[in-house]
């Protein structure tokens, strides 16, 4: 499967004293197939209009994003598309991870968080939170069933120590 990476800009909103935003010039973006029209920076655009998606017929397909050197991760948003296609995003894994993985197989990152759903636009933001904090260079986030529809981000913010 071929990769692509393109830099993106990005916006990650302070939340918090403990949290900070990341530079948004370290992003870089991976995925693990060329996608036709909705590019993994689309996830990360800043437009609420635009959304990344995977190709069709694909089975576990995932989005991982580098976010240029170690960091201890606290919280990760992600807005999933926001209209009649909601329910396609379920059974979703989020792992942090130290080394890039190009095969699809992110079982060796950690896991920082499981959503099952279904999801429905009208959540909004789900919020994956760990306390204590996962330290890694890159997160993925994974649909782990076996079926072949696409995995849909409209936008994700990952939050950090300062």
């Amino acid at each position: 499967m071929a990769h692509t990476g393109d830099a993106v800009a990005t916006r990650f909103i302070k939340m918090a004293h403990n949290f900070t935003s990341l530079n948004p010039g370290e992003w870089i973006r991976l995925q693990n197939q060329e996608t036709r029209h909705y590019g993994p920076s689309k996830a990360v655009d800043q437009d609420r209009k635009t959304e990344y998606h995977s190709d069709d017929r694909l089975v576990y397909p995932w989005w991982v994003v580098d976010l240029g050197s170690t960091r201890i991760i606290y919280l990760i948003k992600i807005l999933s598309r926001q209209n009649s296609y909601d329910f396609r995003f379920h059974d979703i894994e989020i792992r942090v991870g130290s080394e890039r993985v190009d095969s699809g197989n992110l079982t060796s990152y950690t896991l920082f968080s499981r959503y099952l759903g279904p999801y429905k636009a009208s959540y909004g933001y789900l919020s994956c939170h760990r306390a204590e904090g996962v330290e890694g260079r890159y997160v993925s986030i994974q649909r782990v069933t076996e079926e072949d529809d696409m995995l849909i981000l409209q936008d994700v913010q990952v939050y950090v120590a300062p």
